[in-house]
């Protein structure tokens, strides 16, 4: 599916900051069910045969009109007739054969008086039955000559969710990046273990900050970290849906917006909040999956376990004044906790901010050890605890497991606890 911000409608809230026009079951009712009732009455037809004009009408906005179509196509396609294309020879090929022909024997035209005997002619040349209309083969591989066919049952609901998620999903894979705003209320301690949870598992970057009670977490987009890739940008959507049911149940007040780069200029827009909270196929999307089997943490972690430590993921946020941090592991030794914090290298600005965290919670957290790439040293230098370089090998990192052993040994034998 084409994601383009091109179809996406907005709503203008107030100067640089808008929110998309969603579907609503309730409102858009009527509205939804008129555009069932043209479709269905346009299954079966050709796509040249239907007035696109009379659903323009309907619908009204140029940019919702082009979004309903792109919507509706997955409930109603435009199908290869295969009845009408059945020849021993593909559509295109005898399209160009046809043109050689006719340039080669006539000059490339032909008179309409001489029109059917050429067309005879044609037949029998390109073995085609007689009983076939060369017209409606010719091009019967074309869209326009598709089917309207239903693949798909096209309810109230279905179409309302399908729609909002497709908004929800473009501004994703637009967003410079994501910012959800929420406080204690919100169950924030677990929509942040889930946030640590999936960004790993789908190799997002994020970025947490504790300011008057509220929970600001930045979750960096596409055009921040590739350029406008779909892939990342829909891994955002679908934690954003693994988390919106959380978020739906709070009482309190919540946000999450997108900022978007339009050419030079950013403008704000409201995504969902405790306002606005649209019908989204979020069942779907409960079930989180590795996209990354092989991870560079994976690698780490089987081999600290390999060493006889007790090693498991870690979910819970380290805070110092307003940073909040989630380190990747926790460690267990003797009743003591010790947390790894394994740093990939993306871009200079996102490990410019992470360095800023590691440094204030190295100060405070001394029993946290820092596994980092080597392209991040020169940002890492005043931290307090200890670092160890990585590199990567044929994609493997290489790590000084022993200096990681006898720092937990030395920390050990000084009871040196959590400050």
């Amino acid at each position: 599916m084409v994601f383009s911000l091109r179809y996406v409608p907005f709503i203008k809230l107030d100067e640089d900051v808008y929110r998309p026009r969603y579907l609503d079951v309730d409102v858009d009712k009527e509205l939804v069910k008129t555009i069932i009732s043209f479709y269905d009455s346009i299954t079966g037809k050709k796509v040249s045969d239907v007035d696109w004009d009379e659903l323009r009408i309907i619908v009204g906005d140029r940019r919702f009109y082009n979004m309903i179509r792109l919507i509706m196509s997955k409930f109603y396609m435009p199908v290869y007739d295969i009845k009408t294309c059945d020849i021993p020879i593909s559509p295109k090929l005898l399209r160009v054969q046809v043109f050689r022909y006719v340039s080669k024997r006539y000059g490339g035209f032909a008179s309409s008086e001489m029109r059917n005997w050429i067309v005879k002619r044609i037949k029998y040349v390109f073995r085609i039955p007689k009983a076939i209309n060369l017209d409606s083969i010719l091009w019967c591989d074309e869209n326009d000559m598709f089917i309207v066919k239903k693949i798909e049952d096209a309810s109230l609901e279905k179409i309302v969710a399908e729609y909002n998620l497709y908004i929800v999903k473009t501004l994703c894979i637009y967003s410079s990046y994501i910012v959800i705003d929420l406080d204690e209320g919100c169950q924030a301690r677990d929509v942040i273990r889930i946030i640590s949870k999936n960004s790993r598992l789908y190799d997002l970057l994020y970025d947490i900050d504790y300011v008057k009670g509220r929970y600001i977490i930045r979750i960096e987009g596409p055009t921040t970290v590739f350029g406008k890739a779909s892939k990342y940008g829909l891994r955002i959507a679908q934690l954003l849906l693994t988390i919106a049911p959380m978020l739906y149940s709070c009482g309190t007040n919540w946000h999450v917006s997108a900022i978007i780069k339009n050419g030079i200029d950013n403008f704000n827009v409201m995504l969902l909040s405790s306002n606005l909270k649209p019908l989204l196929p979020i069942s779907k999307w409960l079930l989180v999956k590795p996209v990354f089997d092989g991870s560079i943490e994976n690698r780490i972690y089987d081999i600290l376990k390999a060493f006889g430590l007790r090693i498991i993921r870690n979910e819970e946020p380290l805070i110092v004044e307003d940073t909040v941090y989630i380190p990747t592991f926790k460690i267990f030794v003797n009743g003591k906790t010790f947390y790894v914090e394994v740093a990939g290298f993306w871009k200079r600005e996102v490990a410019e901010r992470k360095a800023e965290k590691l440094q204030k919670l190295s100060k405070k957290f001394r029993n946290l050890i820092i596994i980092a790439d080597e392209n991040l040293k020169e940002f890492l230098k005043n931290i307090k605890t200890l670092v160890i370089y990585y590199k990567l090998v044929d994609g493997v990192p290489r790590v000084s497991y022993k200096n990681v052993l006898d720092y937990i040994t030395k920390l050990k034998i000084n009871n040196l606890q959590e400050s």
